[in-house]
């Protein structure tokens, strides 16, 4: 099988990644055929939008990066089949972390729920809530109502993530860092090591990424 193209027609080109679909395209254009399964080809977790399905292929994924993106994406793949190896590689200890919290809205956490519900549950419940702001401007205040918004400690957020992960089996392997002179053997490597990832940046041409 081949990772950027479907195999015999056995996988709709709706189903992957747009960025499977894009860097497919240029190969084709420049004559260089499709990476084989068993090739580490690397691509930022920002391009992925949509998780699809290699109809019981086992694929190897390897995330690089122990962040918000790197785990929710790990748990959405198992989900959308556990028979996908997947190991996703932090090079801080466990716990550590950077940034004080997360706030997001109703809308956010509805989608959540979509995708996968035990997670989008323990987030809320570990959240705090809100659905009115005040202004105070000299001697004067106003209550404003509004959305539902929420907040939650960026550690306890990495927290609730990293366990839902490996109840679905993924392994996490932190104190690893991975250049692009160490990548993993992966059928895929992700690259959701930050904004400032040295993998996304070494393979920007290639990939398209922007930032």
């Amino acid at each position: 099988p081949f990772l950027g193209a479907p195999p015999s027609g056995d996988l709709s080109r709706a189903d992957m990644a747009a960025v499977v679909r894009l860097t497919w395209r240029k190969w084709r254009k420049a004559g260089e055929g499709a990476p084989r399964k068993g090739s580490a080809h690397c691509y930022p977790a920002s391009s992925i939008d949509h998780i699809w399905s290699f109809q019981g292929v086992c694929v190897k994924v390897a995330c690089v990066g122990g962040g918000p993106a790197g785990l929710y994406l790990s748990i959405l793949l198992k989900r959308q089949d556990p028979s996908h190896d997947i190991t996703v590689h932090e090079r801080d200890p466990e716990g550590s972390t950077y940034g004080w919290g997360v706030t997001y809205w109703r809308g956010l956490l509805d989608k959540l729920h979509e995708h996968d519900p035990e997670s989008a549950r323990a987030l809320e419940q570990a959240s705090v809530r809100w659905n009115e702001g005040v202004a105070h401007v000299r001697e004067l205040s106003t209550r404003q109502p509004g959305d539902d918004g929420f907040g939650i400690g960026r550690h306890r957020f990495l927290e609730i993530l990293a366990a839902r992960a490996r109840s679905l089996g993924v392994r996490l392997e932190f104190e690893h860092e991975i250049t692009d002179g160490n990548l993993p053997a992966a059928d895929l490597v992700v690259a959701g090591d930050g904004g400032h990832s040295a993998l996304r940046t070494r393979h920007a041409d290639h990939s398209g990424a922007e930032l």
